[in-house]
């Protein structure tokens, strides 16, 4: 199949209605083929917005969650602490609050 100035030239080269035929499914494949790649394009498009938009809620949800882990505040049992506790918030000879 050829380019667009291709077949109009063939089209008005056309001495006969089998190659006035010939040129307008030929016109008729360009234009199918053009839908189609149209198509495509937008699809495309679609696939790239959504990516973007997955891109900035998974942004907004790694703030909200580091925003959360900074405003959260744990209540350690002095029975009940797990070695990582014990070695991030208590000091040695350091009370608890009795609540």
């Amino acid at each position: 199949m050829g380019t667009m100035n291709e077949i109009l030239e063939n089209s008005q080269k056309a001495e006969g209605n089998m190659e006035a035929l010939q040129s307008e499914s030929q016109m008729q494949g360009l234009m199918d083929s053009e839908i189609t790649r149209r198509g495509q394009l937008l699809a495309n498009q679609a696939l790239v917005q959504s990516a973007g938009d997955r891109l900035r809620l998974d942004k907004e949800r790694r703030g909200m969650l580091a925003e959360d882990r900074i405003m959260t505040l744990k209540i350690m049992e002095r029975d009940n602490m797990t070695e990582q506790d014990r070695a991030v918030g208590v000091k040695e000879g350091a009370e608890f609050k009795d609540f």
